[in-house]
């Protein structure tokens, strides 16, 4: 059996056919590389990508549902508790020169930081309901109030149970958390059976409460 060393050329200058086999420099990690498609947003200038290596607030902001409203847009994405902002809860303080007309001042506070943290989300929405801060008929707090029941987010391994959970959603699991949080839809539920009206704001209770 011939020696791998004495088949094919010697020297990587000598390697000028597909014939000659393949090259590959021992001491470099493998790597994939791309120049890009026909498209504008798949170039990197004129070097090479790894077009699989996405950055994570891309892939949020890409699967994120858009608001109708394009300033509100910021408040719905939600990219996980290892990277939010210290200050993103301060956003909706900040800017409230950019409020909608259809909301109020404590609604646009309430909006902004209902998805401020992961691990609030869900007590925020208890707040914003038992006070009545948003309008729940309208579109985009419909699909606010939907990402924060729907979004699955973290999991976390509970070694005593020896099972898995939602960390996003441990008030849930908690009985009282879950006792109040329905008694609030509830209250809410009875003030708009008889409002036909707001059956807008019923439709997303209901989602809440088969949630």
């Amino acid at each position: 059996v011939p020696k791998k060393k004495s088949i094919g050329p010697s020297h990587v200058d000598y390697c000028t056919s597909p014939e000659d086999g393949i090259w590959y420099p021992d001491k470099l990690d493998l790597t994939l590389t791309w120049k890009g498609g026909p498209k504008a947003w798949d170039k990197s200038g004129e070097q090479e990508f790894d077009p699989f290596r996405l950055n994570h607030a891309w892939v949020v902001n890409y699967f994120t549902e858009p608001a109708k409203e394009e300033k509100l847009r910021q408040f719905l994405m939600q990219p996980g508790k290892d990277c939010v902002a210290g200050t993103r809860s301060n956003i909706a303080l900040a800017t409230q020169q950019d409020r909608p007309k259809w909301l109020s001042k404590v609604g646009y506070l309430s909006f902004g930081k209902m998805r401020s943290y992961p691990h609030t989300q869900l007590r925020n929405l208890c707040t914003a309901l038992m006070e009545k801060e948003l309008p729940l008929g309208c579109d985009d707090v419909q699909t606010l109030l939907r990402m924060v029941i729907y979004h699955v987010g973290g999991l976390d391994w509970d070694e005593g149970s020896k099972s898995i959970h939602l960390s996003w959603k441990t008030d849930l699991f908690r009985g009282d958390f879950a006792v109040g949080l329905f008694e609030v839809v509830h209250t809410l539920v009875d003030e708009l059976k008889e409002n036909i009206s707001h059956y807008k704001s019923a439709l997303i209770l209901g989602e809440i409460v088969g949630f």
